[in-house]
């Protein structure tokens, strides 16, 4: 049979095809003078004519797509493995580079291997803040203002990624810290759209994954800077599973070393060792020493966290050493300024202002504006120490005009804590408190800030979770009702039959018929029983959230009105890590019991999320909700736990509550609303102590614009008496402390 007659054409259109294909993968790693290359391209036509002759067109086109795919995947192989080589290469000798990629030409797919020279370059003129050339690139890389409209969504997500790294990497250089961490973002969610465009519709630019590490480094580094531990902790976990993703040693070792200050500045010593132990294997098997002294650097601010000031300052000292022996002058400088830091934390002032000569010329060359401010502040502390006061005050106030500028505020709180700490030893004590208030109120933005991170990504979870449950639910009753339409079938058939034969089978009916009503009897049970298992907590028994969101949504009223609890377990965390999570599980199941035994008929009590509970109850006034707080307290803690080998562990909570409408004004709130005053009061509790119960007893709003600064400014607005509270301090009855769990 002969085929249509364009036939002969399309082959020869499929043959092109699968030669641009093929030829966009004949690229080589450019690892040095004298290296074997990637691999050479594979013959077009043959290939071509191989996937065409004999096939169908519709096979021709599906066999040059996974010919095009095979392609680019090899690309873009190529090009991150080069790119990587390249900045490992750009931090040891950037000028060197510089002048190599400047006459270097490409191998094969001009356009994605030049535009990675670029980006490199980019990069690298930015670290070193060499302004000119950092334009350049970003001229080379950026589209050009005629051809913005009408980009396909690949080739736009990747232009607009190229430039915001650059700008990003350029504004940390420059110290301006928040812009970096906005634009190092906005990179790395635009690589993700390029890599999504692509795995959509094969492009000429391919998707490297690994700038995604790179956009979230830079922004991990910049939030830990700004004092955001939990945001700086997620972004790095982020790096963490990508780079594990990509064999990537060297960014595994750099974000597990990053992570363990984070660790400890939050005193968990345990994890940040187990980080370094990682980090430190990481940077083994990646073999770089500029890697290894990035992690040094790491793990000696983190032994200085941990009080253990004489091995930050033998891992500092013998980490100038190499970085002087592999001349590695911007690891050297910054190493330089940090043992400055230590030797005149130890009273060695003559030593730290050596240490701080040797950098000074460091600096100078490489043009690092990051470590400045902290060599600044450093200069003016050792001036203070050795009565120079008048240099002294000039050098920390540049260093503090430095960091307000450019937003670094946990470089500028410990900074602050330093110089209030020396005045108040040189016996300043009244600059010295100036400084300590300054200081603290630096804090008090920080954990503002670092608390808005954290609530936004509890909301994220809570999202998801609800999601995977209403998800969980709808496959339940789809699979209801596929087993009641195939009962209903059973039942028509059995009907028909009936019908035929009704004298001679009426006693099979009578018995089918019953059995259709077991069968229904069952289902209906069964349903109750999934109903029920949807509205429980399957560890404690208790309702769950989505129970509690239902009951109160189907009052149906406008403002939500009823009273509040929310419980939270004290130091919960420390449980599990001593004893275990069963134990901790035991915990929270006796808690639970002994909660539901405490509270009055028609109260509703629910496990919220974790080790918090919540109850809500029909009690309209503050002083009958006081008492019931006070009865779960103390029917919560007065009793240690019993574990089941037989340990008795104390346990204390922190109490939350409130009724609604609003104490005093009486204004309406919703559900939402109610559950984060209550929440703010069991912040309160927990920052008074804990082991007591906080009650809301009045607000002076009488607005929801008044009730929202209420509750931004809650510990200010309880200080001068816009909000009044209720604190009722447990009297715990004298008990042993608890045993050591067993080895």
């Amino acid at each position: 049979m002969r085929g249509p007659r364009f036939w002969p054409g399309l082959r020869l259109v499929g043959t092109a095809l699968l030669g641009l294909a093929v030829g966009a993968a004949a690229g080589a790693v450019d690892t040095g003078p004298g290296e074997p290359a990637l691999g050479d391209s594979v013959p077009v036509v043959a290939v071509a004519e191989s996937a065409s002759v004999g096939r169908g067109p519709s096979r021709a086109a599906e066999q040059a797509k996974r010919v095009a795919q095979a392609a680019q995947a090899e690309l873009a192989q190529a090009l991150s493995k080069q790119t990587a080589a390249w900045l490992a290469q750009g931090d040891a000798d950037p000028q060197a580079l510089e002048a190599r990629l400047a006459t270097w030409q490409p191998p094969g797919a001009a356009a994605a291997w030049t535009r990675a020279t670029w980006r490199v370059r980019g990069l690298l003129a930015a670290r070193t803040g060499r302004k000119d050339a950092w334009q350049q690139a970003l001229a080379a890389l950026a589209p050009a203002p005629a051809h913005t409209a009408g980009r396909p969504p690949a080739r736009e997500a990747l232009q607009d990624a190229d430039v915001q790294l650059l700008q990003a990497q350029w504004e940390d250089h420059a110290g301006r810290v928040e812009a970096a961490l906005s634009l190092a973002l906005a990179a790395d969610q635009s690589y993700q759209r390029h890599c999504e465009a692509v795995a959509v519709r094969v492009a000429s630019w391919p998707c490297d994954p690994r700038l995604r590490l790179l956009a979230l480094g830079l922004a991990a580094e910049a939030a830990q800077r700004l004092g955001r531990p939990a945001q700086a902790l997620a972004l790095w976990d982020q790096v963490l599973t990508q780079a594990g993703s990509l064999d990537d040693t060297a960014q595994e070792a750099l974000a597990q070393a990053s992570r363990a200050p984070l660790l400890q500045a939050q005193g968990e010593s345990a994890g940040a060792r187990q980080a370094l132990l990682s980090a430190h294997r990481a940077a083994r098997r990646e073999g770089s020493a500029l890697v290894r002294l990035q992690v040094r650097r790491l793990e000696a601010q983190s032994q200085a966290l941990a009080g253990d000031q004489g091995a930050a300052l033998q891992t500092l000292q013998e980490a100038v050493a190499e970085a002087g022996q592999q001349s590695l002058p911007r690891q050297q400088a910054a190493l330089l300024v940090d043992l400055a830091g230590q030797l005149r934390r130890a009273g060695r002032t003559a030593h730290a202002l050596e240490a701080l000569e040797l950098a000074r010329p460091l600096l100078e060359r490489e043009g690092d504006l990051r470590l400045l401010p902290r060599a600044l502040h450093l200069t003016g502390l050792l001036h203070l120490q050795s009565g120079q006061v008048q240099q002294g005050r000039q050098s920390l106030e540049a260093a503090l005009l430095h960091w307000e500028r450019s937003g670094a505020q946990a470089d500028m709180a410990r900074a602050l804590e330093e110089q209030s700490q020396l005045l108040a030893r040189l016996g300043d004590l009244q600059g010295a408190l100036q400084v300590y208030h300054r200081e603290q109120a630096l804090r008090a933005e920080m954990a503002r800030l670092n608390r808005e991170t954290l609530a936004s990504q509890l909301r994220r979870r809570y999202a998801a979770d609800e999601e995977q449950s209403g998800l969980a639910l709808l496959a339940a009753e789809a699979r209801l009702r596929d087993s009641r339409l195939d009962n209903q079938s059973t039942a028509l058939r059995i009907a028909a039959l009936a019908v035929v034969v009704l004298v001679l089978l009426l006693v099979v009916v009578v018995l089918l018929f019953l059995r259709a009503r077991d069968t229904t009897r069952l289902l209906h049970r069964r349903e109750a029983r999934l109903r029920l298992q949807t509205e429980r907590d399957a560890l404690t028994g208790l309702s769950n959230r989505r129970h509690l969101q239902g009951l109160v949504q189907a009052e149906g009223r406008e403002g939500f009105r009823g009273s509040l609890i929310l419980l939270d377990l004290d130091h919960f965390k420390q449980v599990n890590d001593q004893w275990g999570h069963r134990a901790g599980d035991e915990v929270l199941v006796q808690m639970a019991r002994r909660l539901a035994g405490s509270l009055r008929h028609g109260d509703v009590a629910c496990r919220w999320g974790g080790e918090e509970f919540l109850v809500y109850s029909t009690v309209s006034s503050p002083e009958a909700l006081a008492g019931l707080a006070h009865r779960v307290a103390r029917a919560l803690c007065d009793r240690p736990v019993r574990l089941s080998g037989g340990q008795e562990l104390p346990v204390t909570v922190s109490l939350g509550w409130g009724c609604f409408p609003l104490p005093e004004h009486h204004l309406p709130v919703d559900w939402v609303r109610a559950v984060q005053l209550v929440d703010r009061a069991l912040y309160a509790a927990k920052s008074m102590g804990r082991d007591r119960a906080v009650g809301l007893i009045a607000l002076q709003a009488t607005d929801d614009d008044a009730l929202d600064a209420l509750e931004r400014e809650f510990e200010v607005a309880r200080v001068d008496g816009r909000v009044r509270l209720d604190v009722w301090l447990r009297q715990a009855p004298p008990s042993a402390p608890p045993p050591s769990p067993a080895p």
